[in-house]
């Protein structure tokens, strides 16, 4: 990387060659995010990359999932998500930093044990706001298999951040625009044993 930076500055003065933009581009499809083994349910196998996750054994409880990555004031973050397995009882979105727990219980998003979480549920296409009083309203279509999600979370406000996701290249739009941006965020998931879930690249 350093061997680019200087050369570009040597060469300021001319037209960048196509292969060294190229080059320069692949720095930005590395996947930013892995999953946290510190904060996921303990019935989670995370593989040996960090960005693919699934119920390592039988589980009949939500099992939470969360990101390494902390979104704060002033920043705009995007996630890439794909379902791999045939479940749909799958919940994605973001929730409090500091909520991120292997202890959670329910899921990251459930209005009764008041998580705090936003999140859409690829069964049925609700978005499920995790505030009391709050719940589930319609959003979109279900989350299809091997379908993927562009979930973006845009801070950069003097007040409330938003929410936004794309689905199969189809704009779905705001899922919420009321949140705290004095607060810090994590992508967060929630499933069943027999959903797979991978972090994917532009």
């Amino acid at each position: 990387m350093l061997t680019v930076y200087g050369y570009i500055r040597s060469m300021s003065h001319m037209d960048i060659p196509d292969v060294l933009k190229g080059i320069c581009l692949l720095f930005y499809t590395i996947v930013s995010d892995k999953w946290n083994p510190q904060t996921c349910h303990r019935a989670i196998k995370i593989n040996d990359g960090g960005d693919i996750i699934e119920a390592e054994t039988e589980n009949y409880d939500w099992c939470n999932a969360f990101g390494t990555l902390i979104v704060k004031k002033g920043d705009i973050e995007s996630w890439i998500i794909k379902r791999l397995s045939s479940s749909t009882a799958v919940f994605v979105g973001i929730v409090l930093a500091n909520r991120a727990s292997k202890d959670m219980l329910g899921q990251f998003c459930c209005p009764f044990t008041n998580q705090a979480g936003i999140g859409y549920y690829g069964a049925d296409g609700t978005k499920n706001i995790g505030i009391k009083g709050k719940g589930s309203t319609n959003f979109a279509s279900k989350w299809d298999q091997e379908e993927t999600i562009k979930m973006t979370l845009d801070l950069r406000h003097d007040k409330y951040g938003k929410l936004s996701m794309m689905k199969g290249g189809e704009d779905l739009g705001i899922l919420y625009d009321k949140i705290d941006v004095e607060q810090e965020y994590c992508l967060a998931i929630s499933f069943f044993e027999g959903a797979k879930i991978q972090l994917c690249s532009e």
